[in-house]
């Protein structure tokens, strides 16, 4: 089952998310937790801290800003009922900071280039 959830930034999308985790988890060592954020600034690194705090010490953290690329390989996925990835949003956003483009000036081909490639990641 995949459960997929939307709403504003800080609307509590992740705390939401992580409480529906933690009824669907039979124990909590079944959670692979992915985050993507990066601390940019300050603010950014703060909201991190926050959630480090508030995640359970017993879910494994994978952390995949950029790249979901061999990530079923790695041996904390393997065998793990319940998987969370926070947040696919900013996993898109960090992939197009990837491009360093002026996205003002980008040619439509070249915006459906960048979007396939973010399609074939996620």
């Amino acid at each position: 089952m995949i459960t997929y959830l939307t709403g504003g930034a800080r609307s509590g999308k992740s705390s939401y998310g992580e409480e529906l985790v933690k009824k669907t988890a039979s124990v909590p060592t079944d959670v692979l937790y992915i985050p993507t954020a990066q601390a940019y600034d300050g603010e950014m690194q703060d909201r991190i801290n926050k959630h480090r705090i508030r995640r359970p010490e017993e879910w494994k953290t994978l952390e995949a800003p950029t790249s979901f690329q061999g990530i079923e390989k790695h041996p904390d996925f393997q065998g793990r009922p319940v998987i969370m990835i926070d947040c696919l949003g900013v996993f898109v956003t960090n992939r197009m900071f990837l491009q360093e483009r002026d996205f003002d000036r980008m040619t439509p081909g070249e915006v459906d280039q960048m979007e396939a490639e973010i399609q074939r990641e996620v």
